[in-house]
């Protein structure tokens, strides 16, 4: 949760940044984004209004988070968490710079999504996971906007629909469900 609530005060800032008050800009500026003293971020406009953000998290010299602006809101980003070189996490933001799902490659490596958080108003109501890395998730969990489970569905053929549907116990209950194969 700290890397979606870090990706949100960047791009609040990078927000701030883009309403701006128009000025003849350069067509990018090397800025300070995180406030740890060093010009890690490369911010890119076009007439006046941004396009996009590169950001080198890890002091490399190489880019390894990427954010592109539409209008001056953020519309899509990209990251490589683990720095190998390889992009392995996709996000995409609604009109308010929030993430409404983010994609990670986190098993197989393999360039290609495997895991998906999709959110409203910055709250997770949905994980996905992709068991048998076919590109299509099989098995779900519904949260609530607390964060309590309502309920995971499988797809244990991996058909593209889910036959089993398993709710947590009451609350207060001594029941426990079955969750033994859950990633």
């Amino acid at each position: 949760m700290t890397s979606f609530r870090r990706a949100s005060g960047l791009l609040i800032f990078a927000l701030l940044l883009a309403s701006a008050p128009a000025f003849a800009a350069p067509k990018s500026v090397d800025r300070d984004l995180d406030g740890d003293g060093r010009k890690e971020s490369k911010v890119f406009y076009e007439k006046n209004q941004i396009q996009k953000i590169q950001m080198d998290r890890n002091a490399d010299k190489n880019p390894d988070a990427w954010v592109l602006f539409k209008d001056g809101n953020p519309l899509k980003g990209e990251r490589d968490l683990n720095f190998d070189g390889r992009v392995d996490t996709w996000m995409d933001y609604d009109a308010n710079g929030r993430p409404t799902r983010v994609a990670r490659d986190r098993r197989r490596k393999d360039g290609k999504p495997d895991t998906w958080v999709y959110m409203k108003n910055g709250q997770i109501y949905l994980r996905e996971w992709d068991r048998n890395f076919d590109g299509k998730a099989d098995l779900r969990s519904l949260e609530d906007d607390a964060h309590h489970l309502l309920e995971k569905q499988y797809d244990d053929d991996f058909d593209g629909r889910f036959e089993r549907t398993v709710k947590p116990p009451p609350h207060g209950s001594s029941g426990r469900p079955d969750f033994s194969t859950t990633p």
